[in-house]
């Protein structure tokens, strides 16, 4: 099996989707550590400052760490969970009306303009397919954003063919472009040292 990786991923026909100048909105790494959070920062240090942007929420090209991160974390949500899809406040406004802005995650359309020359990362659509595990306030966050997505049809990339599929059967295939990159062989993953599991005999199943 051929290994993807960032720099690989990079090279796709998304290169030419882009108009204008890539504005990274990595508002997710404010609130996420988990593998999402990985992709954003491997974007941003593959892109960013020399061929990118990145603004993080309301904080500028910076994202805060340590205790501020948390504070931070928590001031973004309660603006989502209370403007929600609000015109009102939006983050940006007008000014980067020339960049074409990748949303690492759908959930941050829902205070920034949103058009069709922008793009969509797509990790999974887990809170409409599965909403029994996610709370009520997450439920009803994403469904705006996505609703939102599916009215300025931007571009969407997902990170696997099933999210694409569970996401076609909801929202359709009317959107700028609909494309699957999937999860590639993260930065650093193989520094370390590599030793054989005693007892392993041939490929095994982890």
């Amino acid at each position: 099996v051929e290994k993807t990786t960032i720099a690989a991923a990079s090279l796709t026909p998304l290169a030419g989707a882009a108009a204008g100048r890539l504005l990274f909105e990595n508002s997710l790494s404010i609130l996420n550590r988990t593998g999402a959070w990985h992709i954003a920062k491997d974007l941003c240090q593959e892109f960013v400052p020399h061929h990118a942007q990145a603004r993080y929420w309301r904080l500028g090209s910076r994202g805060p760490e340590g205790l501020a991160r948390k504070i931070a974390a928590r001031l973004m949500m309660l603006e989502i969970s209370w403007l929600k899809d609000s015109r009102h406040f939006l983050i940006g406004g007008k000014t980067a009306g020339g960049d074409t802005k990748v949303f690492l995650d759908p959930l941050f359309v829902l205070r920034s303009e949103l058009t069709e020359k922008d793009i969509v990362l797509c990790h999974d659509v887990g809170p409409l397919s599965h909403s029994f595990l996610y709370d009520t306030v997450t439920v009803a966050n994403y469904r705006i954003a996505y609703e939102k997505i599916s009215r300025e049809r931007p571009g969407i990339v997902f990170v696997s063919d099933w999210s694409k599929d569970k996401f076609v059967s909801l929202y359709g295939l009317n959107f700028r472009f609909l494309t699957t990159i999937p999860l590639y062989v993260r930065t650093g993953l193989f520094d370390g040292p590599l030793e054989p599991l005693s007892g392993i005999d041939g490929p095994f199943f982890l």
